[in-house]
């Protein structure tokens, strides 16, 4: 019996001893979980206070970027309208410049006219002058021979003087064509209007890239460069290059108008056909003169 005593004795104290061990570590456990809790729970805090920072921090970004927006939308009405405000005061500037080149070109043509006008005069006069003195030696002779000349003779003599005093001049145009291969300018008038080419050979022509020029007492007037259109121009097939609205309803279909009025007019002019090597390949040189 006394065995048996001690023997439960101490499975009695070893059962208490682990029930005792294994609730200090339950308690140990249960401190740490609720160590662990508390940390949780404080991060939780700071997670949700971090949260309302960053939505708040989104709202004001949200609120921003929609003001950049209106500022950018209201920014591209206001470049809108500013861009066709400049379209058209660039369309009217350039209607405005159209008028006063046509206006100078016109101004050009007239004081070309007034130079030709002038050239006739200076002609006049000088005709008028060699009259006179014509005049002044005839009478001399006519007082120092006794009466020599009667005056019939003399009125006869000095007849067609008085018709030039009156103004009739003469003007005389003189052209000089040369070429260097199938293609020439065949006709340049002195008005300036157009200038004409014709392929005088047997085969096509490709003049696309060409140009002509002109230079009228001395001036470079515009040019014009020959484009696809003249591409292949066909043997003994001529093309005039007209000026703006100088073209007639009679003129060959094939005939172009330039985006100049005039080729210019004056009393000498030299017309040049220059092809992409810069050769002059044909040329037309007009002289005029005037005399009374």
């Amino acid at each position: 019996m006394d065995t048996m005593r001690v023997d439960l004795e101490t499975h009695y104290k070893t059962k208490v001893e682990q029930f005792q061990q294994g609730a200090t570590q339950q308690n140990m456990e249960a401190t740490k979980a609720k160590e662990d809790s508390a940390k949780c729970k404080m991060e939780l805090t700071e997670l949700r206070d971090r949260l309302n920072d960053l939505v708040n921090q989104n709202n004001q970004l949200s609120r921003l970027l929609d003001s950049l927006r209106r500022d950018r939308e209201d920014r591209e009405r206001e470049l809108m309208l500013r861009n066709s405000q400049l379209q058209m005061d660039c369309a009217r500037t350039k209607a405005e410049l159209d008028l006063i080149l046509q206006e100078l070109n016109r101004v050009m043509q007239t004081k070309l006219g007034l130079e030709l006008e002038i050239e006739a005069y200076r002609k006049l006069l000088e005709g008028e002058e060699n009259r006179m003195k014509l005049k002044s030696t005839m009478e001399s002779m006519s007082a120092s021979a006794g009466g020599g000349f009667s005056s019939g003779r003399g009125g006869s003599a000095f007849g067609e003087a008085g018709s030039t005093a009156k103004g009739e001049i003469s003007a005389k145009t003189t052209y000089q064509k040369s070429a260097k291969g199938p293609v020439t300018i065949c006709e340049c008038p002195p008005d300036g209007k157009f200038v004409q080419i014709e392929n005088s050979g047997t085969k096509e022509e490709n003049l696309s890239g060409w140009r002509i020029v002109r230079t009228v007492d001395g001036r470079e007037m515009p040019g014009y460069e020959l484009d696809s259109r003249f591409s292949n121009l066909r043997p003994r097939q001529k093309i005039a290059i007209w000026g703006r609205g100088q073209k007639g309803r009679t003129a060959p279909i094939q005939d172009i108008e330039a985006n100049f009025e005039s080729w210019g007019i004056g009393a000498s002019a030299n017309t040049r056909l220059i092809n992409k090597e810069g050769e002059e390949r044909a040329s037309n040189i007009q002289r005029t003169s005037y005399s009374s």
